[in-house]
């Protein structure tokens, strides 16, 4: 009964009310039980949305350099997440793919690609200001997720998942050379006793990496460049590197625990071991950039976001690539032993200073001039 009816009532019996009360019984007070009311409609997840979205789509273009296998990417997506996709494996010159990207977009042009496989250097010097990193709520994601590691995701100005990553190391062939015989320091490549000895990075990004992770001023650091490459190094592809560790015509090349994973994969009584440089050590997280305005947008981020659960990161270990928190990898035992030495460990992706620094004019200019030393060295 509401108030207003009780006033009413009261007003109508009051003669009799007062008679009743005197003779009537007293009852038991009584809490009145509060009438039930219907919970708001629970709001539809993020997660869901893009699972059904992705079913209308059916399909992502995915630039990669890994040697996934289709049909494992697809059941590990089906299995996951109960959508049927059929993923395009791409394979091309990230550089180059990333520009046609740009190019794409800033002319209104569908992209071809819908995600691709980045390094962080490329996905903010040029992909970030070419406005071809999608905005995906990707924290969201990962909480409806429930278990991926939140560390994968690389937040502003990246805005980008990272499934694996990898270690830059020096690697050389036990056969012919001791570690005692080895370069200890990144400064010895420009002692003569190297010249002609050693094998060093072609190309800018990982240069300017070195520069900035050795402390160095953009001054400094382009002289040191010059003074590397005057001493002579190979400039050349790994693959090529490697065959001239095994002749014993160079006694170390600056490598990355990828490769070397997958010459150990390949052959696991190759000859060729890791070492450290004294300086430090770099671990590199490789990106998955979802592209924006992408056809299948929603395909892609599903295929990203499978990629970085726990299943997803088993199907990556099968392309030789690894996260390096899980101790069984080369890349935990890696940085395990720069640590016990006292080498310090750099995460230029985890950097936001060196991540802004990236999208500046002085980055694009600095390019220029390490990129003709470069050139010098290979003319």
């Amino acid at each position: 009964m509401t108030k207003r009816i009780a006033v009413i009532g009261l007003s109508l019996v009051l003669l009799l009310g007062l008679v009743l009360a005197a003779c009537a019984p007293k009852e038991p007070t009584t809490t009145p039980t509060p009438t039930p009311t219907t919970p708001p409609a629970q709001q539809e997840k993020l997660l869901d949305k893009v699972i059904e979205a992705a079913k209308q789509e059916g399909e992502v273009n995915f630039l990669t350099a890994s040697p996934f296998k289709a049909e494992d990417l697809e059941q590990g997506v089906k299995d996951r997440f109960g959508v049927d996709l059929s993923i395009n494996l791409v394979t091309g010159q990230q550089t180059a793919a990333l520009a046609t990207t740009v190019m794409e977009i800033s002319t209104g042009t569908p992209p071809a690609l819908d995600v691709m496989q980045m390094a962080i250097g490329n996905a903010i010097s040029v992909g970030k200001p070419g406005g071809a990193i999608a905005d995906i709520d990707w924290q969201t994601l990962i909480s409806e997720a429930g278990d991926i590691d939140p560390t994968l995701y690389l937040a502003e100005p990246a805005n980008v998942m990272t499934p694996w990553g990898y270690i830059d190391i020096p690697m050389y062939d036990s056969s012919k050379v001791s570690p005692d015989d080895l370069p200890q320091s990144y400064y010895d490549f420009t002692d003569p006793k190297w010249k002609g000895k050693f094998g060093w990075m072609g190309f800018v990004a990982p240069n300017i990496e070195t520069v900035h992770a050795l402390g160095l001023s953009e001054e400094d650091g382009l002289q040191f460049i010059k003074d590397v490459v005057a001493n002579k190094p190979d400039l050349g592809r790994l693959q090529a590197q490697k065959a001239q560790l095994q002749m014993g015509e160079l006694v170390m090349t600056l490598g990355a625990s990828r490769d070397l994973n997958r010459m150990n994969n390949q052959d696991p009584n190759n000859t060729i071991e890791w070492s450290l440089l004294e300086e430090y050590i770099q671990v590199n997280e490789h990106t998955h950039m979802v592209v924006t305005d992408a056809p299948n947008i929603n395909a892609a981020t599903l295929l990203v976001l499978f990629l970085c659960t726990p299943e997803g990161m088993k199907v990556t270990e099968t392309a030789d690539v690894y996260w390096y928190k899980n101790p069984a990898t080369l890349e935990y035992k890696v940085l395990e032993a720069a640590e016990k030495a006292g080498i310090k460990a750099v995460y230029p992706s985890r950097d936001k200073e060196w991540l802004e620094y990236l999208l500046s004019p002085e980055y694009a200019a600095y390019s220029e001039q390490i990129d003709l030393a470069l050139k010098g060295a290979k003319e």
